[in-house]
C-alpha cells in the first residue's frame, strides 16, 4: 500500500515538473520571436521596407484602425491626449491643425476635408473630401 502511495506522489510531481519546465520553454520561444501588428498601445511592423525593420514600432506617425485615425509618437506609443496641433478623443484623433495657421485651419478626420474656421467661430469644409494617406504609415 506504502509502494503505491510513493509511486503516485512521485508521478504527481513528475507531471507538476514536466508541465513547468513546458510552460517555461514557451514562455522562452515567445519572448524570442517578437509579436508583431497592434500590440497594447503600440503597433510592430510584420514586414521590413526601406522606413522600419521587422519588429519595430510605426514612430511620429498615424495609422488608420477600423475607420478611425491615430497618431504613434516618437516613443512608439499611441498619443491618447491632444497636443498643439493634434486634437485627441477617446484615444482616436479628431482634427490635425495646421501649422502658421493660428488654429484657424484643420484637417476633420470624421468629414476627411479640411475646414477654416469663419469669423464667427464656426468652422465650415473647403475642398473636396480627402485622405491624410501621405502622412500614414501604411506597411503591415
Amino acid at each position: 500500500m506504502r509502494t503505491i502511495r510513493i509511486k503516485k506522489t512521485s508521478f504527481i510531481i513528475a507531471a507538476i515538473m514536466a508541465f513547468v519546465i513546458t510552460v517555461f520553454l514557451l514562455c522562452m520561444i515567445a519572448e524570442a520571436s517578437p509579436r508583431t501588428g497592434y500590440v497594447g498601445d503600440k503597433y510592430i511592423h510584420k514586414t521590413k521596407s526601406a522606413m522600419y525593420d521587422r519588429g519595430e514600432p510605426t514612430r511620429n506617425a498615424y495609422r488608420w484602425r477600423n475607420g478611425k485615425l491615430y497618431y504613434y509618437g516618437n516613443s512608439g506609443r499611441q498619443l491618447r491626449h491632444s497636443t498643439k496641433y493634434i486634437k485627441v478623443s477617446k484615444g482616436h484623433v479628431e482634427y490635425i491643425y495646421t501649422p502658421g495657421t493660428n488654429h484657424n485651419e484643420r484637417y476633420n478626420v470624421k468629414h476627411k476635408r479640411y475646414q477654416k474656421r469663419k469669423k464667427n467661430g464656426h468652422w465650415t469644409d473647403v475642398g473636396q473630401q480627402t485622405n491624410v494617406w501621405w502622412m500614414c504609415d501604411m506597411q503591415e
